[in-house]
């Protein structure tokens, strides 16, 4: 058994998945290359950042919902961090 992050399509999609998760990962990435943002099948079509974001460097490479918005964080999991990392079976 295998899982990825929620891919966010549309502000539907985004709606949904906050509905049922509050704050969460999902799929979108800028390791590869610093503030260019890709998912498992290249750039996303669907973004929806806060005001002042992207702004975490090369120390935040993971794509966020929080509060409605997208945000980037650091990837590591770390105890008491305010986002769950939730998974699509595959």
């Amino acid at each position: 058994m295998g899982g990825r992050l929620a891919l966010v399509a549309d502000d539907a999609e985004r709606a949904a998945i906050e509905q049922y998760t509050g704050n969460v990962y999902v799929e979108g990435t800028d390791a590869a290359k610093e503030e260019t943002w890709l998912t498992e099948s290249g750039e996303p079509s669907y973004t929806k950042w806060y005001a002042d974001q992207p702004n975490g460097g090369t120390e935040e490479n993971c794509l966020v919902l929080y509060g409605g918005w997208f945000h980037d964080s650091a990837c590591e999991w770390t105890a008491g961090y305010w986002a769950t990392k939730v998974l699509c079976e595959m």
